[in-house]
């Protein structure tokens, strides 16, 4: 015959812990978040060279990857924070075709 053994109940002390825990993980995300701030750019500096071989290799042989870019909304009125104005548009087209077109 099976006796089921009845649950522990979650006691004051348990809840505590348990309402802790957000905080450890908050803590951690801002530890990662210092650390990619501080490695991320030695990163890029020290791959930069070996970055742009492969681009260069990858262009000449028809496979260099390609970048979208993409806009939520050109427009001068109404702005919100999901909208470019028309000038500053132009001009970032202006910038992206002198350099890559």
């Amino acid at each position: 015959m099976l006796v089921a053994e009845p649950q522990e109940s979650l006691s004051d002390a348990s809840i505590g812990s348990l309402q802790d825990a957000p905080v450890a993980r908050v803590h951690r995300r801002s530890w990662l978040s210092r650390c990619k701030r501080t490695v991320l750019p030695s990163y890029y500096v020290a791959t930069w060279p070996l970055r742009k071989a492969m681009l260069s290799w990858l262009t000449a042989r028809g496979r260099a990857p390609i970048v979208v870019v993409a806009y939520h909304r050109v427009a001068d009125d109404a702005a919100t924070d999901w909208t470019i104005a028309t000038d500053v548009f132009r001009r970032q087209m202006a910038w992206l075709r002198q350099r890559f077109e």
